[in-house]
């Protein structure tokens, strides 16, 4: 890549010319291998408790523990059973939980195929030894045993939910085409999500079976097992709880034809998921077992066919749904997962409110994410630790991290931008001086407003050799200094100017927050600057006004893209509302019929029961009085977009809603002559900006233009103005001295 200096001098040698500016994109994200030489690790959990340690089970009965802090594999493991394990076809120790309460009970619940003529599924529970080394073996309690028939299908998973009950999936236990019918079977454990209790034992007269029955289960007090959640799988391979949320992803192994990821909503149980009679969205084409959809059936959110091909595959591994501390390039929100034959890593985004998937999100991962080391085979199971992180396993005997390379170390420029005014200012954050002869500033999604460019050019700055360069538009403003340089002390800034705005063009919602800037330094290299943004967040949301004086609140859109609502809420954690506000449905407003759904001192909101209002840019609803001027500042906003089903949450900003005096530059509540004297003793300042009026970030004749037009206004209460004599002698001398600074500016 060119660097910034002689992007910067073509564009000066072709100034009549387009200059092309490439935008740095985001840092690329990939995977680093974190562990290998394991053996045939199945799958990898968290201790809650403990952020330092991954645990790793692998098939053939070990636990092995991966310190983060050294990035090496324990010697010793965390539990080892290998002689009661027996790792079939899908089988061996194939599932890991920390109990929710670890770290007062110590207790790890455990998934394996014992050591039967025909692998059986046994649940247990183990206990810390008391000096904390690990698991001890000799503490296993069974909770619950389940028989296979065949020798297939009986690798499963085990997993907390947010309810802290624990789930279980289960095959239908094979062998082809579910002989036994165990798929649509109700008397029947397998082919099953089941979600159990494991704090008490409704059992007391069986010891092999140590766990309650939840109330709340969907077949609870009818004809099959209570301790069904959800039914019609096949071979349930690899499951998770979205951590944000709660819903519970399924990875089905299919039959001939057809891979699937299933959804079930957070509490949402009693699903049928259709096998054996379906396959993916249609009747199971083989084995002659299809059927039709009948009511009770829920489709798969995504499908995709046997075969080599780039979305297709022959074993889906379920994975999980990525919230970790990467924010960039679309990955937040996105259930990840994989075909474990096919070597494809994928991801796709469900609809909560819905159940679907949404359109167009599905995307192949697979180039992308290359390993440092090595490469993506056999991905058996996914993993996240508790900051998030995405580890995705394979069972060759490594582990790799989903990984963003960090940002270049900035070079001690920041460029400081005023969410309010859009007023940048570059200002030297090191204890050095730093000097530079060319900076660019650059957007990619056009939020700079090139207008309100005031250039170290225009300022005149560092012997007045600064020359604005190559197009200067919504998406790059740059200055070069052939002949000079500029030299910045340590904590020094300059203003360029109002340059951030909220382009016009990009949908509601989208993140506009994406100026970067490079600056050249003299030995031709160039360094990005450090980006901060002050104030409140209001581009591309909606703002709560808040007169913390009055209690008087504004609804704003200080977007200029529109947004339809059809819901939200103000809340007060300490009671700070006024529940009779002057409401969109008093009002009869955005669109009318709203109603209020909530009215205490905690909680008031509105809901649109049909449709939806449409909020232009710049709309503004006056809620009247709705907070207590005595109360706690502590109030949230959310709203509800239309066709979504989580709120977004807004901006409350507590100001004073008293239209400003515009030419009332010392803030007394007059304008009179001692705000000339604040304008002329600031004139040409790109810092001092008490009367920068019109808010370009430069004081000039603009804003004395602004000051003589509004003379002798004044708010209630204000001292008087002067007389119409003195006004205009006071006119009569500022037009002189605007005179002689214009003149004395020229001649400099």
């Amino acid at each position: 890549m060119p660097s910034l200096r002689r992007v910067i001098v073509f564009a000066l040698l072709s100034l009549n010319t387009v200059c092309v500016v490439q935008v740095a994109a985001a840092q690329p994200i990939s995977t680093i291998r974190v562990m290998s030489g394991l053996n045939q690790p199945i799958g990898m959990t968290t201790n809650p408790f403990d952020d330092d340690h991954l645990y790793v089970y692998e098939r053939n009965g070990r636990i092995r523990t991966y310190d983060q802090t050294t990035g090496s594999v324990l010697a010793t493991p965390f539990l080892d059973i290998t002689d009661r394990v027996q790792a079939g076809q899908d089988g061996g120790l194939v599932g890991v939980a920390f109990d929710p309460n670890f770290d007062s009970n110590g207790h790890v619940y455990v998934q394996y195929t014992d050591q039967s003529p025909r692998p059986n599924n046994r649940l247990s529970r183990f206990s810390m030894k008391s000096d904390g080394s690990g698991l001890d073996p000799a503490s296993e309690l069974q909770i619950l045993y389940v028989e296979q028939p065949h020798t297939a299908h009986n690798g499963d998973w085990i997993g907390f939910g947010p309810d802290g009950m624990l789930y279980y999936t289960l095959g239908d236990g094979g062998n082809q085409h579910d002989p036994n019918g165990s798929g649509q079977d109700l008397n029947s454990l397998l082919a099953k999500v089941l979600r159990i209790d494991v704090t008490r034992d409704d059992f007391p007269s069986d010891p092999g079976a140590n766990y309650g029955i939840p109330a709340d289960n969907p077949f609870v007090g009818t004809a099959g097992r209570d301790e069904i959640w959800a039914y019609g799988f096949r071979n349930p391979w690899r499951a998770s709880f979205d951590r944000a949320t709660g819903d519970l992803y399924i990875g089905d192994v299919g039959q001939d034809t057809w891979e699937e990821v299933n959804f079930i909503a957070n509490g949402d149980g009693g699903n049928n998921f259709g096998w054996r009679l379906r396959e993916g969205f249609e009747a199971t084409p083989t084995g002659g077992i299809g059927g039709p959809k009948t009511p009770d059936m829920v489709d798969p959110v995504y499908a995709y066919h046997h075969g080599g091909g780039a979305d297709q595959g022959n074993s889906v591994t379920g994975g999980i749904v990525y919230r970790g501390p990467i924010q960039s390039d679309g990955v937040q929100g996105q259930y990840f997962f994989s075909d474990f034959v096919n070597n494809r890593v994928w991801s796709l985004e469900v609809d909560r409110s819905t159940g679907l998937m949404v359109p167009d999100s599905f995307h192949d991962w697979t180039s992308q994410l290359q390993p440092d080391v090595g490469s993506l085979s056999s991905i058996v199971s996914f993993g996240e630790d508790n900051q998030g992180n995405m580890y995705l396993v394979s069972i060759g005997g490594s582990i790799y991290k989903l990984y963003q390379e960090p940002p270049e170390p900035t070079g001690g420029l920041a460029l400081r931008i005023d969410r309010a005014t859009g007023v940048a200012v570059v200002q030297n954050t090191t204890n050095a001086p730093i000097e530079f002869d060319g900076y660019f500033v650059l957007s990619e999604v056009g939020s700079l407003n090139a207008n309100q460019f005031n250039s170290f050019e225009k300022q005149g700055l560092d012997g007045g050799t600064w020359r604005e360069i190559g197009v200067l538009d919504a998406n790059s403003l740059g200055e070069l200094n052939p002949t000079a340089s500029a030299t910045l002390a340590p904590g020094e800034s300059r203003t360029l100017g109002a340059i951030f705005q909220s382009p016009s063009n990009v949908p509601f919602g989208v993140e506009l927050e994406d100026l970067n800037m490079r600056f050249a330094l003299l030995d031709g290299t160039d360094k990005p600057a450090e980006i901060i943004y002050e104030g409140d967040k209001r581009h591309n949301n909606l703002v709560l006004l808040v007169d913390p004086t009055t209690g008087r609140a504004v609804l704003e859109n200080q977007s200029p893209s529109s947004v339809s609502i059809d819901g939200y809420t103000v809340q007060s954690e300490d009671g700070s509302l006024v529940p009779t506000w002057n409401s969109l449905s008093d009002q009869g407003a955005a669109g009318g019929n709203w109603q209020e759904v909530l009215s205490n001192p905690n909680q008031i909101g509105e809901l649109k029961p049909e449709g939806a209002s449409l909020i232009l840019g710049g709309d503004k609803f006056d809620l009247g009085v709705l907070f207590n001027p005595n109360g706690t500042q502590d109030l949230v906003f959310d709203f509800l977009r239309d066709g979504q089903s989580d709120g977004m949450l807004g901006v409350v900003v507590y100001r004073s809603l008293a239209e400003p005096l515009l030419g009332d530059y010392n803030g007394n509540g007059v304008v009179d002559a001692a705000d000339y004297t604040v304008w002329k003793d600031a004139f040409g300042s790109t810092t001092e900006l008490d009367a920068d009026g019109n808010g370009n970030g430069v004081i000039d004749a603009a804003d004395y233009t602004i000051w003589k037009d509004h003379f002798g206004e004044q708010l209630p209460m204000a001292q008087p103005v002067p007389e119409p004599t003195g006004l205009a002698m006071i006119l009569m001398v500022a037009a002189i001295a605007v005179s002689h600074i214009r003149r004395r500016h020229r001649l400099g």
